[in-house]
């Protein structure tokens, strides 16, 4: 009586030559996240560079209707392409402030998950809105998932970039102060030096926070 044969998939076949049989790598468990993180900090680069640029080209418009005006001509073509381009850089902060909440999420679920860290979902949206405490606890957040994540020598000075983005808002505020006290003098000096000041901050804040970005996620855009 023969024995019935043993099924292909019982066990391995032996491979010529002795070599073992080919086995695929496990899977990564952090793969996942990893790759939502990444796309995420590249939206978060594309949105912050399309803010700040159109934030800096609406200082140009703005600062020829101030000089037109300074000089007696009809400013109304330039300060309404300034104000054009004011207001699409504020629509842009809302997707800008989703997608930098969702991404730092993101992250905190690849380096380990939200339990681990100081700062949970609610907290990470609530941090760039709430009065008065967005001037510290975005910081906090941010520095909070980078140092998990990059080590020491790679880091990202979040100081410089912080203080210069908290720069940039002020001077900004400082500009449409002197709009305001134009009865009081001539203000054109003091609003186009306030307006290139609080741009060339902002310029460098990005370039610090696309570092940031970059070396938080380990990606290239």
């Amino acid at each position: 009586m023969t024995e019935p044969p043993t099924p292909s998939y019982a066990a391995p076949r032996a491979r010529p030559h002795g070599k073992p049989p080919i086995s695929l790598p496990p899977v990564s468990a952090e793969r996942p996240h990893h790759d939502t993180a990444r796309m995420l900090a590249i939206g978060v680069v594309v949105l912050s560079a399309v803010y700040t640029g159109l934030t800096v080209l609406a200082e140009v418009p703005l600062g020829l209707a101030t000089l037109d005006q300074a000089n007696g001509r009809d400013p109304d073509g330039a300060s309404t392409l300034g104000a054009v381009l004011v207001v699409a850089s504020l629509l842009l902060l809302l997707p800008l402030w989703v997608v930098t909440s969702l991404w730092l999420r993101a992250e905190r679920e690849r380096l380990g998950g939200a339990g681990s860290f100081a700062h949970g979902t609610a907290g990470t949206f609530a941090s760039w809105v709430v009065p008065f405490a967005n001037l510290v606890w975005p910081f906090r957040v941010v520095r909070e998932v980078h140092e998990r994540a990059v080590e020491p020598r790679y880091r990202v000075s979040l100081g410089w970039w912080w203080t210069l983005w908290l720069l940039a808002v002020v001077l900004d505020r400082l500009s449409l102060g002197f709009y305001d006290r134009q009865d009081s003098g001539d203000p054109t000096a003091g609003i186009l030096a306030t307006s290139a000041l609080s741009s060339m901050a902002l310029v460098v804040a990005l370039v610090l926070w696309v570092g940031i970005v970059q070396r938080t996620s380990r990606v290239r855009t």
